[in-house]
């Protein structure tokens, strides 16, 4: 702050409430910096806010994912533009990685800081961050298989979109119709993404559908002829040709 104050560039510290520090882990952390950055936005009419992450943290966050099975879509990890709560984050530095940024500070003159957890080999990030800067052949593998999926992703995305549009038989601001015969013939998967755009749909403002919440669904729709369920505020109801969402 006194760096920044020297440079005359104004400066707003957060600080996060004991109580929500429970966990002690880097995504209890990680959603705390969110919040106190998303309520100060919101409060105060902003809404674009810059992120630092570089093209290195979305590599680590791909091979995170990927260890975890993440599916296509959970892969794509952190995009350049992207709104959350009302607020566009934005991610110019996703062009570059640390290497590079780090010189541009240097031959700038420009003072960077070193965070400390940075070098705690307990948290699961960090000990990716150094499996993958021993390992370059390995690391140019996962760049690899990444950019494919950031390649390809426009594609899958037509790709839903076009059996959506295909599978539909009315679609109004209350109520989707789809057909169930040609719903059934589709992966799980897709017919879970499918489940995932008609709750956007009709329920813009809630939160995503949780994936065992989907899953769970999912089971009843392939299993049973009839069926009437409520998911998220979203009200289903399955006969033998049709479904139906509404709320």
């Amino acid at each position: 702050k006194k760096y920044l104050i020297k440079h005359k560039i104004k400066s707003k510290l957060f600080k996060v409430d004991k109580k929500k520090v429970i966990k002690k882990n880097m995504n209890e952390a990680r959603k705390n910096r969110f919040n106190q950055l998303f309520n100060f936005c919101n409060r105060n009419s902003i809404f674009h806010l810059f992120i630092g992450h570089h093209s290195d943290d979305n590599l680590e966050t791909y091979l995170l994912r990927k260890l975890a099975g993440s599916n296509f879509e959970g892969l794509r990890c952190m995009q350049q533009k992207v709104i959350i709560e009302n607020i566009q984050i934005l991610r110019p530095l996703l062009l570059f990685n640390k290497k590079n940024i780090l010189e541009y500070n240097r031959n700038n003159n420009i003072h960077y800081i070193k965070d400390p957890s940075n070098e705690n080999l307990k948290y699961s990030r960090i000990a990716v961050r150094e499996f993958l800067f021993d390992r370059k052949k390995f690391n140019q593998q996962i760049k690899k298989e990444f950019n494919i999926i950031q390649n390809y992703f426009p594609k899958y995305k037509k790709m839903i979109f076009t059996i959506f549009n295909k599978i539909s038989i009315n679609i109004s601001k209350n109520k989707i119709l789809i057909n169930d015969n040609f719903f059934n013939k589709y992966d799980l998967e897709i017919q879970i993404k499918i489940i995932e755009i008609i709750y956007k749909f009709l329920k813009p403002k809630k939160i995503n559908l949780r994936y065992q919440k989907t899953l769970y669904l999912m089971q009843l729709l392939n299993s049973r002829k009839t069926l009437s369920i409520n998911l998220g505020g979203m009200n289903i109801k399955k006969d033998i040709l049709l479904i139906t969402f509404c709320v």
